[in-house]
């Protein structure tokens, strides 16, 4: 029973992992750039979406520096500390603005790509790095959903006001 808790029950890759596989976790790690441009692009409409940028850009370069040389150290330890703070940052204004379908179907991908991905780097598979190329993607996706309904929200408020 325990190995079955154990096999559900995985936060942690593996680590130290060769260039040659966290290649692909850089490059998705970049993808977190979209959202950073779609909320940069939409400060006009809500200020505060600045933030959200900023935030987009700091994940995308802790996650690169992290996975350029992937081990553990102070690297993955800032990486995930950026990684939680966005985390928790979009999660709760997901929340707030996504519809409920919404928020269930992206916390559900990001989770059930997470999970996977973890699974897969234990168990040493050759296609950890796609499956964690998805979790990356899953939160891209995910944010900018946030960022659309955040827009949509404050265009609302903009017509009431006038």
């Amino acid at each position: 029973m325990s190995d079955i808790i154990e096999e559900i029950y995985v936060f942690e890759p593996e680590f130290p992992k060769p260039f040659s596989i966290t290649k692909w976790t850089v490059i998705s790690s970049i993808f977190f750039l979209v959202p950073a441009t779609y909320a940069f692009l939409n400060t006009i409409i809500c200020a505060w979406l600045y933030w959200y940028g900023v935030l987009s850009v700091c994940t995308t370069i802790f996650s690169v520096n992290h996975w350029r040389q992937a081990e553990y150290g102070m690297r993955r330890n800032l990486d995930r500390v950026v990684a939680w703070i966005a985390c928790i940052i979009y999660v709760s204004t997901g929340l707030l603005y996504l519809p409920g379908y919404l928020s269930i179907a992206t916390l559900g991908a990001i989770t059930s790509t997470y999970t996977l991905s973890n699974t897969f780097s234990l168990k040493h598979g050759a296609c950890w790095p796609f499956v964690h190329m998805l979790f990356h993607v899953s939160v891209s996706v995910s944010k900018c959903f946030i960022i659309y309904y955040i827009i949509v929200s404050n265009e609302k408020e903009m017509d009431c006001i006038e």
